[in-house]
């Protein structure tokens, strides 16, 4: 015959200890901050990449504007109308004029020739670092 007896002194284990309690916390900071890390990182490419594609088509409009026109007041009146691009300024100097746009993302310069045989586009990001810099028609 068998006696099992039940010893009266037990203690039962309940819960997490306070290490364990700290060492998973410390864990989920730690991915919580990579994760954080990564989402900005991903959020100033993508704008990045939006100023790139917005200059690209800001330069398309341009190019096709003054393949439109017939002198530089036209150019300037056809570069107005088009929706991506407001102007912030115009100015002249001796050989061009100045076209200057600039929003959140890039500013953009347009030189014009005077005698119109000839356009240069400078595109900068935010940052001031160079996104579209280039000559039309081409030499």
């Amino acid at each position: 015959m068998k006696i099992f007896f039940k010893p009266t002194n037990t203690k039962i284990k309940r819960g997490f200890t306070i290490i364990e309690v700290l060492i998973a916390i410390t864990v989920i900071v730690l991915i919580s901050g990579a994760t954080a890390v990564l989402m900005a990182q991903s959020v100033k490419t993508e704008n990045a990449n939006l100023a790139g594609a917005e200059v690209a088509l800001v330069a398309q409009s341009a190019v096709d504007c003054f393949e439109s026109a017939d002198n530089s007041d036209e150019f300037l009146a056809l570069l107005k109308k088009v929706d991506s691009f407001y102007l912030n300024s115009e100015a002249e100097n001796e050989e061009n004029y100045v076209f200057e746009l600039k929003n959140k993302r890039y500013s953009i310069e347009i030189f014009c020739k005077k005698d119109y045989n000839s356009f240069s586009f400078r595109a900068r990001g935010s940052s001031g670092k160079l996104i579209l810099d280039f000559s039309y028609p081409s030499a």
